[in-house]
C-alpha cells in the first residue's frame, strides 16, 4: 500500500460494482451521517420526519490519472447536466496499513458534486471531493 496518505489507517474509495479492483485512498472524511426531524404532523398524529443524509466530503487523496473514478467525476465536471450525471453505489473501508478492514460503508445512488485536484503527470491530487447519495448502508 501506499503510505503518502497516512501512517496510521486510510479510507479506501471504490465503486461497488467497478470494473477494476482500483481502490482510491483519503485521509479524512466527514458527512457519513443522517438526520431526521423529530416530529412531524401527518393526518391527525404526529410521526417521525424522513430522514435526509448530508454530502460525503473526501479530503486528501491520491488516484490514477486514467482511473475509472476520475473519468465519472471528469464526465460531469465537463458537462454538469442531468445527462452527465451518472449515480453509482461506491464503497467506503476504513483500513489500517496492514490492510485490516476496520469499517465499512455503502453509499447508494451517489454523484459527484464538487472537487479541488491537482493533476501531474500520473496522479490526480485531491485535495477535496464531496458526492450527495440517497442512502447509507
Amino acid at each position: 500500500m501506499d503510505h503518502s496518505v497516512s501512517d496510521a489507517f486510510c479510507f479506501q474509495l471504490s465503486f461497488k460494482n467497478g470494473h477494476s479492483a482500483e481502490e482510491i485512498l483519503f485521509n479524512e472524511i466527514s458527512g457519513v451521517t443522517w438526520e431526521m426531524e423529530a416530529n412531524y404532523k401527518h393526518s391527525n398524529f404526529q410521526c417521525p420526519a424522513p430522514h435526509k443524509y448530508s454530502n460525503l466530503v473526501l479530503k486528501r487523496g491520491v488516484a490514477h490519472k486514467n482511473s475509472e473514478f476520475v473519468t465519472w467525476f471528469a464526465m460531469a465536471v465537463k458537462d454538469y447536466s442531468e445527462r452527465s450525471i451518472f449515480p453509482k453505489d461506491i464503497i467506503l473501508k476504513l483500513v489500517d496499513w496492514d490492510g485490516t478492514l476496520l469499517k465499512k460503508w455503502q453509499f447508494s445512488n451517489a454523484y459527484p458534486i464538487g472537487w479541488t485536484v491537482v493533476s501531474d503527470k500520473d496522479k490526480v491530487a485531491i485535495e477535496c471531493l464531496e458526492l450527495s447519495y440517497s442512502s447509507l448502508h
